[in-house]
């Protein structure tokens, strides 16, 4: 095997391991923090669900802008 097609294939593992990993974090994002939160906005807090998803967008501007 030769010393490019090695760095390559390093390359490849590095490139695949990095995209699932960003896969895994958004399903978990997606079903157990998003969903959660509008359940615990809703269920326990008694907000409307368009006070939950202004306090959501607002949180992931937060987020984004530190």
């Amino acid at each position: 095997m030769s010393a490019e097609l090695k760095n390559n294939l390093i390359r490849l593992f590095g490139v695949s391991l990095y995209v699932g990993m960003m896969a895994v974090g958004y399903y978990y994002n997606l079903t157990f923090v998003q969903l959660g939160l509008i359940d615990l906005g809703e269920r326990v807090i008694g907000m409307s669900r368009i006070a939950v998803a202004g306090n959501m967008a607002a949180m992931a501007l937060l987020t984004s802008l530190i």
